[in-house]
Formats: structure tokens, C-alpha cells, sequence
């Protein structure tokens, strides 16, 4: 490599001495967007549910408020982490077994029910989904 020719990245002079350029960017060619665990992610959209829930202060004293903070509670109580639980399938086993306590209050949550909550439109890419109030 030449000595005239100074690498840089983000704008930055890796050595130090030149100008930085704050306004210099890059554009974006690939990106993999990646969910490495959809049912603890499901897990933590159902307890923000449950507890948002729990926490109405309009209905702070009704039934489906008292069984969303004893759901909340539950998971709570259910939900603990060791060492080693990814390996050996501890962890996956956790998960379903919180997701269930939240069923209570929630109702059925899978693959069934959720596409029950989509809808369909031949115009629309194969993928796509609408959903439904509430769910994001």
C-alpha cells in the first residue's frame, strides 16, 4: 500500500493527523434482519400485554385486571435462567410453559389463532400481514 493513500472508514482518518469528515456516508447493501428466539420474543409481547393490562387505572378492580397481574405474577415466578439452559432445551420448555400461563388472560396464541387475526389479499405479497388492533 502506497504511503500517500490513507484507509478510511465512517469519515475517520485511522491515523489521526487529517480531517475528519462528519458528513460522509456510506450506503447500506445487505442487511440480514435475524429473530433468534420468536417465542421468548412472543413471551415478552404477551406479558407487556398482561401487564399493561394489570396497570389500567380503569380497570384496576375488574376480574381481567386481577387475573393479568396474578398472570404476570405466575410468568414471573416461572421464568428462571441457568447456566446451560439453551443447550439442553430447559429454556424452550420455560418459555411454553410462561406462554401458557399468559393464555389465561390472553386466549389461544398460535400459529392458528394468529392467522385468524390476519387477513388475506391476493394483491398482497405471499408474506404479507395485516394485524390486528393490538398487535405489533
Amino acid at each position: 500500500m502506497a504511503t500517500d493513500i490513507i484507509p478510511r472508514m465512517y469519515g475517520i482518518v485511522t491515523d489521526g493527523q487529517a480531517d475528519v469528515q462528519m458528513n460522509k456516508y456510506y450506503p447500506l447493501v445487505s442487511a440480514d434482519l435475524v429473530l433468534v428466539n420468536a417465542e421468548g420474543r412472543a413471551l415478552e409481547l404477551d406479558f407487556q400485554s398482561l401487564r399493561q393490562i394489570a396497570q389500567d387505572p380503569q380497570a384496576s378492580t375488574s376480574s381481567i385486571s386481577q387475573r393479568a397481574l396474578k398472570s404476570c405474577n405466575d410468568i414471573m415466578n416461572q421464568f428462571t435462567r441457568r447456566i446451560g439452559d439453551e443447550q439442553d432445551g430447559s429454556l424452550a420448555r420455560v418459555i411454553r410453559e410462561c406462554r401458557q400461563i399468559s393464555q389465561s388472560v390472553l386466549g389461544r396464541l398460535d400459529e392458528v389463532a394468529i392467522q385468524d387475526l390476519t387477513t388475506y389479499s391476493p394483491a398482497c405479497t405471499p408474506n404479507a400481514k395485516l394485524w390486528a388492533i393490538g398487535h405489533w
